[in-house]
């Protein structure tokens, strides 16, 4: 069964309220004491424990990354650095599919995105013969720079990162104009007549990651768990895996055209025209 969201807006209601020492009702300390507070104790026990994940030693991290960086500095002469990102980070090599990884180059080395497309291939398929599964990305440093600030997956792809060569600055102010969190909504590509689940699974993942921003939120586990809270761990790993049954997807489907209405609608209302994180 789909949940619904981490917090009601009844709930964010309350803690504006008491964050700006307004006077809460009767009811406003009621919501505070037997839903919201527990409700943020759980977030906070399941930060500290991906935190406490993150900082444990690992001792084949030095190997792989010390593979990884041979690797693409054999084969690419550029490199001005190697940023890992993704569940590869946030588990600390304990939980993870393939090692997320952007390539920053001080320019451009291919000429056209097939020749780009054909240097993340040969990256990749060297990769698994030494017993690395890579996800590459390529860009360089001033498309970088270019795109960093108006690109919401890109932002919190970067929001946990390990740098295992090179230096990377990523500028801390951020501003995003209302088009651009519009155009992360736009799914209108999507197969309407037979999506595939992991297509699904994006949109709503796009979504939910552009409510939270909306919330000035940009926290892949705060995602992760966002997530959850919304569809249960079992309709998301069948999505993501592409085993989600026409119910399922159905299920999905009817979501996502709900909350995309929703986070739509508070973007048009916005009295901002670009918000600022």
């Amino acid at each position: 069964m789909i949940k619904q969201s981490i917090l009601t807006n009844m709930e964010k209601e309350v803690i504006n309220k008491r964050l700006n020492n307004e006077k809460l009702t009767k009811q406003d300390s009621y919501y505070l004491s037997k839903s919201i507070r527990p409700k943020l104790k759980q977030i906070e026990e399941l930060s500290n424990k991906n935190l406490l994940q993150r900082v444990k030693y690992n001792h084949k991290a030095k190997i792989i990354e010390r593979n990884i960086i041979e690797l693409i500095l054999k084969e690419i002469k550029v490199v001005k650095s190697i940023i890992l990102y993704g569940s590869v980070v946030q588990t600390n090599y304990s939980k993870y599919n393939d090692i997320d990884l952007l390539i920053i180059t001080k320019n451009k080395v291919w000429e056209n995105n097939w020749k780009k497309k054909d240097i993340i291939n040969n990256l990749e398929d060297k990769a698994k013969k030494i017993g690395l599964k890579l996800d590459i990305q390529i860009l360089d440093i001033q498309t970088f720079r270019e795109v960093y600030t108006s690109n919401p997956s890109l932002i919190y792809q970067m929001k946990d990162n390990k740098v295992i060569y090179g230096k990377l600055n990523i500028p801390k102010r951020i501003e995003l104009p209302k088009i651009v969190l519009k155009m992360k909504l736009d799914w209108s590509d999507l197969d309407s007549i037979n999506p595939s689940g992991e297509e699904i699974y994006n949109c709503i993942r796009n979504t939910l990651l552009v409510r939270l921003i909306l919330t000035k939120i940009i926290d892949n586990f705060y995602l992760s768990n966002y997530l959850i809270e919304e569809l249960g761990k079992n309709l998301i790993r069948n999505l993501r895996e592409n085993k989600a049954s026409k119910t399922e997807k159905k299920m999905a489907i009817d979501y996502l055209n709900k909350i995309n209405e929703e986070t739509l609608k508070e973007i048009n209302n916005a009295t901002w025209e670009k918000i600022v994180i």
